[in-house]
């Protein structure tokens, strides 16, 4: 067992070495969260490799998109090719179903056939929550995503990074939302840059490492709205339909009469 986990050190070792010679900026990863209301939206996964990582082990490469398309079109998403790479589209119908669909979708990559084989692709595993409170007219929401990167990265007997392949692989979480959002300053959270007034936040994550994200934002609660507004309906029909109610009661015949 010893001997195995020593040769895969030594390959992976190599592997990220001669990537670092060779390539640069080979891969660039990033998931975008969009909100378009609390009941309506999308995570988008897009993936672009560089034109000399497409030639390297392509049989790899098809195997993985292979899996990836089998995920995606499993959770009523679709998968598209363009010139830059993939682009994945999931569409989720509340934070319940953005959260389950998520997490499914890399639980069911990290247990593929392409990563369980000794195809040299690193495991990489994560965790999407999402905290929800009504509050009648507004919905808060709490996300907390934590990603492991530390398989990225060549870490020694002690657990110090020896080799990170930081300028080879760039990874970005994107969350979009109506009202915008806000990063909640916790010990070990990445610390993002915003965009659009806050309504766009960009978290750069950092491969070799465990990463961490915790964010806040709220949205309109429709249900909330809704029921206010069929109650202001209610009372304007029957104000309209009963308009002289109001006048007999403050008449000086009503009130004078015993």
């Amino acid at each position: 067992m010893q001997l195995k986990k020593w040769l895969n050190f030594i390959r992976t070792s190599c592997l990220l070495l001669l990537l670092s010679i060779s390539l640069s900026g080979c891969i660039e990863y990033d998931t975008t969260i969009h909100y378009r209301s609390p009941n309506q939206g999308e995570f988008v996964q897009h993936i672009q490799l560089s034109e000399r990582l497409q030639t390297f082990n392509s049989e790899v490469q098809q195997r993985w998109i292979e899996a990836i398309e089998q995920t995606t079109k499993k959770l009523g998403g679709r998968l598209q090719h363009d010139p830059d790479g993939l682009a994945v589209v999931i569409p989720f119908t509340s934070s319940a179903d953005l959260e389950k669909k998520f997490n499914q979708f890399y639980r069911n990559l990290g247990q593929s056939t392409l990563v369980e084989t000794d195809s040299g692709l690193p495991a990489v595993t994560g965790h999407l929550a999402i905290q929800r409170s009504n509050l009648i007219f507004v919905e808060r929401n709490r996300l907390r995503y934590d990603i492991d990167l530390r398989s990225l990265g060549v870490r020694s007997a002690k657990g110090d990074v020896l080799v990170s392949p930081t300028s080879l692989i760039h990874l970005e979480f994107k969350l979009t939302t109506p009202w915008g959002s806000r990063s909640n300053a916790n010990p070990g959270t990445l610390k993002p840059r915003s965009l659009k007034n806050g309504k766009k936040l960009i978290w750069t994550l950092i491969p070799g490492e465990e990463n961490r994200i915790d964010t806040t934002f709220w949205m309109p609660n429709p249900i909330g709205l809704g029921s206010v507004a069929i109650l202001l309906f209610v009372l304007l029909g029957r104000f309209l339909k009963y308009p002289q109610t109001s006048e007999i009661l403050n008449s000086p015949t009503q009130q004078a009469s015993p």
